[in-house]
């Protein structure tokens, strides 16, 4: 038997920030404080309030240790050795109000607060989860709070400041502690489990950080639960579901299916089975809540980037009307506050479920008509240099699919005349599945549909001849119109790619100020260029395209689906496309990775070309105008560009299923021809 590490310290205990810089997610409360020391105008009481896990105790240890520190230069750092004995220093003393809640304890906190520090310049009380104390306590302190010696600082720490006298509140300053976003929490597991050599899935992540609800402590609690139950194997999403009794998003999807369409034999049937596998039944019903909140929420505002947990397909799986929705939200609530404070809540739960699917609306025949491929392109964000393209749902827009799949579907069946083919050829012909083919040839008709919409985007782009914005290059400069970038058929990116004929994985995590400069003002050009000479800008067609990544990249293109979550097509040419992600990880993945054989060739299959993909952050597409206005000269001077590597030598093409299923008929009789590249040639 081994022995126990008695040195092993919980992941929250041993990443509990120590310094102002490794406060995750309290900008405003860093700010504040750090402005205190250095204008020297340090309050004798401080009241911290928020949620739990995030981060009050910890931020009045920093701050008490940074004002206490007289060893180190940085006002606003503590040295080493004030951190490493933090929990020894006689001048900072933390109580527990928790369990100190009497009279008598205040008094003893009385009269101790007159002795002088030991070693420091302040005596500094931390009193956490002070709305704890009695009432007499309370009013014993007041005294003490309103007139404390010179050399004494009170930081007073609650989770419930709404329990605290108001008498208590008017003496001190409040800082208020927000929750923790998600995406901070996320990218500090990341960075915790790296250190750590634990290896894990970022659905895993993505599910505790949700499970967190804005505690850091929680989710680091959490984590170490999860690396403890998963014993050095890589974490997966269905080891934190089994860890914590959540089902997975298609149960919760049947769930409602099967309550809206009055099922309920099925219904208590897949209930009973999730019961069985541990099911937590406060989490279940959270989860339908959320589910159908996010359903309203795309239906009303038609908009992808506001859905937190749920994709647009699973959406599209929910046969439910609005008004259906509403009231269903209203029953979970209520099945919720039954389920939370009832003595047998499996029994409640399981009636409330029947009482939901014998709930009727007016509107019992809906069908639910979300098409993740047809969307309208429209104009959504100006940022005076820059604009960007977002999707938009269009009613009419799916009329038209629908018309286009009903002929391509004819056109179709009249090119596989199987059954002639098998008279005169003799052989045993598999009846195929017509709806699979059209699926996996959904290029072709997302092609068809978007040619008028190209068209008709045309002028709204980033760059219009007529736009006066600083974002802006000069054409008409004769230096610039006589450098090679003119001997392209379109405008093409410095080169990125190894100079090597060997494949490479990918570039640095993020992109320099320069290339990423560089890379903007070709896109910019590339578009600038395709309106003056009337010509069809492609990033339209990108966006469709990539708005059913889901969809189209199959099993065989996993990294690929992964590289692309989060990311958004700002714009293309035919020889790259420039993506952007608010999540920073997403970015550095898709850069190390984008010449992977996987994202290489999943690319290809996507967009029907083989195209470089760059990815940039949030914060660098933030900053463009003024990176512009910095290297605008550079550009407007003139240029050499060196023309990006034909990615096409470098990979092989896998076959697409539809290519398949052909050769399996026919053999060596059935050939793909790529049209385009015979074209070009």
């Amino acid at each position: 038997m081994s022995e126990v590490d008695e040195n092993y310290l919980a992941l929250y205990r041993q990443y509990r920030p120590k310094r102002f810089s490794e406060v995750k997610g309290q900008e405003h409360i860093v700010r504040a404080l750090k402005n205190v020391i250095i204008s020297n105008k340090i309050n004798h009481a401080y009241l911290f309030c928020g949620p739990h896990g995030t981060g009050k105790t910890s931020v009045a240890k920093i701050f008490a240790n940074t004002i206490n520190c007289s060893h180190s230069e940085d006002l606003l750092n503590p040295c080493q050795n004030c951190i490493d004995n933090i929990d020894r220093n006689l001048d900072i003393i933390e109580i527990d109000a928790a369990s100190n809640t009497g009279i008598d304890d205040i008094r003893d906190l009385r009269d101790k607060i007159k002795h002088l520090p030991t070693n420091s310049k302040y005596k500094i009380y931390i009193i956490d989860e002070v709305h704890m104390l009695s009432k007499g306590a309370f009013n014993a302190f007041l005294k003490t709070l309103e007139e404390p010696p010179k050399h004494a600082i009170l930081i007073l720490a609650t989770t419930d400041p709404q329990k605290i006298p108001l008498t208590i509140l008017s003496r001190v300053q409040r800082f208020n502690f927000k929750r923790i976003d998600k995406q901070i929490i996320l990218e500090h597991l990341q960075f915790v489990y790296g250190n750590e050599k634990i290896n894990s899935d970022l659905a895993a992540l993505d599910l505790i950080s949700q499970l967190a609800n804005g505690s850091l402590r929680d989710a680091l609690s959490i984590a170490d639960q999860v690396s403890i139950y998963s014993n050095d194997k890589k974490i997966i999403l269905t080891d934190v579901q089994k860890l914590f009794g959540i089902t997975d998003k298609e149960n919760v999807i049947k769930l409602l299916n099967l309550s809206a369409n009055h099922n309920i034999k099925d219904l208590i049937e897949l209930y009973n089975k999730l019961v069985l596998e541990g099911i937590n039944l406060e989490r279940l019903i959270t989860s339908m809540i959320n589910l159908l909140k996010e359903y309203i929420v795309y239906n009303k505002t038609q908009s992808i980037s506001l859905l937190e947990n749920y994709t647009l397909l699973d959406l599209k799986m929910l046969d439910l009307s609005l008004d259906k929705c509403y009231e269903f939200i209203n029953l979970l609530v209520e099945i919720f506050k039954d389920v939370k404070f009832a003595d047998f809540p499996q029994q409640v739960c399981e009636l409330g479920l029947m009482k939901l699917a014998s709930l009727k609306t007016h509107d019992e025949n809906f069908k639910n008509e979300i098409k993740e491929e047809t969307f309208n392109i429209e104009k959504v964000t100006n940022n005076n240099d820059f604009v960007v393209l977002e999707e938009k749902q269009d009613k009419k827009e799916v009329s038209k699919v629908e018309k286009i799949e009903s002929s391509s579907l004819d056109k179709l069946n009249n090119f596989l005349d199987l059954s002639s083919i098998a008279n005169k050829q003799k052989t045993q012909v598999t009846k195929l599945d017509v709806d699979k083919i059209l699926e996996e040839t959904n290029e072709l008709l997302i092609n068809e549909k978007t040619q008028e919409i190209e068209r008709q985007t045309q002028e709204t782009t980033i760059l219009s001849p007529n736009d006066d914005s600083d974002f802006e290059v000069n054409t008409k400069n004769p230096s610039f119109a006589n450098s090679n970038f003119q001997d392209y058929d379109d405008f093409e990116i410095t080169q990125q790619v190894s100079t090597k004929e060997t494949k490479t994985t990918g570039r640095s995590k993020e992109l320099s100020e320069t290339e990423f400069v560089d890379i903007i003002a070709r896109c910019a050009l590339y578009q600038k260029r395709c309106v003056e000479q009337n010509k069809i800008d492609i990033t339209t067609s990108d966006k469709l395209k990539f708005s059913t990544f889901e969809k189209v990249l199959n099993e065989d293109y996993k990294q690929a689906k992964e590289a692309f979550q989060t990311m958004k097509i700002l714009r293309s040419t035919n020889e790259c496309i420039l993506m952007k992600s608010s999540v920073k990880s997403r970015v550095w993945y898709l850069n190390e990775n984008a010449y992977s054989e996987d994202i290489v060739l999943g690319s290809e299959k996507l967009f029907g070309r083989f195209v470089h993909i760059f990815a940039i952050t949030e914060e660098q597409f933030l900053k463009l105008n003024e990176l512009w206005k910095k290297h605008k000269k550079t550009y407007e001077t003139g240029k050499v560009f060196e023309p990006l590597k034909d990615l096409s030598k470098m990979y092989k093409r896998k076959d697409t299923a539809f290519e398949k299923t052909m050769k399996s008929l026919f053999g060596d009789d059935f050939k793909y021809i790529d049209e385009d590249k015979e074209n070009k040639e």
